[in-house]
C-alpha cells in the first residue's frame, strides 16, 4: 500500500511539474523513473521501449539497477530453496517475474524449486508407502493366522477381499514410485519399491522394469567407480611426490584389486612398486653403513621400513634376521655384564 501510494504521488508530482503539458515524452520519461524506484523495473523498462529511449542513460541505469536487484532476489530465492522452503521461494519468485525483466533466469529458478519440492515429496510418499506395505505384510500374516486357527468363526473371510483390494492398489503406488525413481536416476529407491511391488503383486513382473533398473545400477555404479578411481589416482600421485609411504602402500594395494582397472591405473600401481623398490634399496644401503659402524637397532628400524615397502626383497629379510640375532645376544651379554 505504501508503495502504491509512494508511486501515485511521484506521478502527480512529475505531472505537475510538467505543467500537465501534453509533452508525453516527459510524462513517460518520469513515469519510468518513479516505477524503478519503487521496484517495478519490468514495466518501467516496457515503457522506455514503447517510446524508443532504449538508448538513453536513464533506460541503462533502470536495466543496470533491474540486474542488480533481482540477482540479489534470487540469491535469497536459492537459499530458501536450500532450506526446502517452497512456499516462500514460490511466492518470491512470484514477486520477481512480476517486477523484473530476466524472464530465462526466472525460468531455471521455476524448474528447480519445482523439481525440488517434488524430490522431496518423491522420498516422503516412497518412505510412506514402503511403511504402509511393511504394515500391509502384518496384516496379511495376521490374517493368514486366524484363517488357520479358526474354529467355526467365519469373520474373517470378508477381510480377505478389503486385503486383496489394499494390497494391488498399494502394489500399483510402489511401481509408480519406482518408475518417478528411475526418471531422477534413484535407482536405489526404484530397486526398493519396485521389489516391494512384486512382493504384493508378482503380476508386475511381466512389465520387466528390473531390467530398467539393474542398467541403470550398472551405468551409476560405474560413474561412481569412475569417480573414486580418479579420486586415488590424484590421492597416489599426491603420496609418490610428498614420499608417503603408509599412503602409498594403501593406496596401491586398493588400485590392485577389483574393480579398479585400465591403463592409467596400471601405470600408476607400476610406478608405485619402482618407487618403493628403489627407496627400499636405498634404506637397505644406509642400513648396511649404520650396522657395519655398530649400530644395530637402527639398522634393526630402516630394514624394517625397507621390508615394508618391498616384502620380496629377500636380501633385506636375510639381513633383519641376522641383526635381530645379534642384537638378541647383545642384550644377554649386557645382561650378564650388568650382573
Amino acid at each position: 500500500m505504501f508503495k502504491a501510494l509512494t508511486y501515485t504521488l511521484l506521478t502527480l508530482s512529475f505531472l505537475l511539474a510538467s505543467g500537465c503539458s501534453t509533452n508525453s515524452n516527459k510524462i513517460w520519461f518520469h513515469q519510468s523513473e518513479a516505477l524503478a524506484e519503487i521496484g517495478n523495473y519490468k514495466k518501467a523498462l516496457s515503457q522506455l521501449k514503447i517510446e524508443k529511449k532504449t538508448n538513453t542513460q536513464l533506460y541503462k541505469k533502470i536495466k543496470k539497477e533491474d540486474r542488480l536487484h533481482a540477482n540479489k532476489k534470487i540469491e535469497i530465492i536459492k537459499s530458501e530453496i536450500t532450506s526446502k522452503h517452497w512456499g516462500k521461494a514460490n511466492a518470491l519468485l512470484s514477486t520477481l517475474i512480476e517486477n523484473h525483466s530476466w524472464k530465462k533466469q526466472f525460468e531455471i529458478l521455476d524448474e528447480k524449486i519445482n523439481r525440488a519440492r517434488n524430490d522431496e515429496l518423491r522420498l516422503i510418499e516412497t518412505n510412506v508407502k514402503l511403511a504402509q506395505a511393511n504394515l500391509l505384510q502384518s496384516k496379511l500374516a495376521q490374517y493368514d493366522f486366524h484363517i488357520r486357527a479358526q474354529d467355526g468363526d467365519h469373520s474373517w473371510s470378508f477381510t480377505k477381499a478389503f486385503l486383496t483390494s489394499e494390497k494391488n492398489t498399494l502394489a500399483k503406488s510402489l511401481y509408480s514410485l519406482s518408475i518417478q525413481a528411475l526418471a531422477v536416476q534413484d535407482y536405489v529407491n526404484a530397486q526398493k519399491t519396485y521389489n516391494q511391488a512384486l512382493q504384493l503383486n508378482s503380476d508386475l513382473q511381466k512389465y520387466e522394469l528390473s531390467k530398467t533398473i539393474h542398467a541403470g545400477f550398472n551405468k551409476s555404479n560405474k560413474k561412481t567407480i569412475q569417480k573414486q578411481q580418479t579420486s586415488l589416482l590424484k590421492s597416489l600421485n599426491k603420496a609418490l611426490a610428498e614420499e608417503n609411504f603408509t599412503q602409498i602402500i594403501t593406496l596401491q594395494k586398493i588400485l590392485s584389486n577389483a574393480p579398479f582397472q585400465g591403463p592409467e591405473v596400471n601405470a600408476a600401481v607400476q610406478r608405485s612398486y619402482s618407487f618403493r623398490l628403489n627407496q627400499a634399496k636405498l634404506l637397505d644401503k644406509k642400513a648396511d653403513s649404520v650396522y657395519r659402524h655398530g649400530n644395530v637397532t637402527l639398522a634393526i628400524k630402516l630394514w624394517k621400513k625397507a621390508r615394508l615397502l618391498a616384502p620380496k626383497l629377500e636380501s633385506v629379510q636375510e639381513k633383519l634376521t641376522r641383526a635381530k640375532k645379534v642384537q638378541s645376544k647383545l642384550k644377554q651379554l649386557r645382561s650378564q655384564n650388568g650382573q
